[in-house]
């Protein structure tokens, strides 16, 4: 049987996230939604919606200068893939960072992120 991915919630979150509307970005999530990271230092677990908000928001949220340079959403057999590259300044210093995941999606609503990251490289 052929089954259709759902997009819609992750092109929710990365046009959330480029807007840094967190808020939005929250209601792509399932209440419930695993969010693995591997991130510099290592891998970081949370669950739910408002703990997986938080820790993004604290990685994005202090920029004053915020630019998402690319994005892309795709398939990996049954996953959504995003990828996004986003150039920032925080407290007068430029970094960059990519992301990408590879989400689950059910009813509507992202039920698992698996997130790879590669750091703030400084500019």
């Amino acid at each position: 049987m052929l089954t259709t991915l759902d997009f819609s919630p992750v092109r929710q979150f990365v046009t959330a996230l480029e807007r840094r509307d967190f808020e939005t970005l929250q209601q792509a999530l399932s209440d419930t939604v695993r969010f693995r990271a591997l991130i510099p230092p290592g891998l970081r677990e949370f669950e739910g919606a408002a703990d997986s908000r938080a820790v993004i928001e604290r990685w994005f949220g202090d920029a004053d200068v915020f630019e998402m340079e690319c994005s892309s959403i795709g398939s990996v057999g049954g996953r959504v893939q995003a990828h996004y590259r986003i150039r920032l300044r925080e407290r007068g210093e430029w970094s960059a960072c990519e992301q990408q995941l590879f989400a689950d999606v059910e009813l509507g609503k992202i039920v698992a992120i698996d997130l790879l990251c590669s750091g703030f490289v400084r500019l």
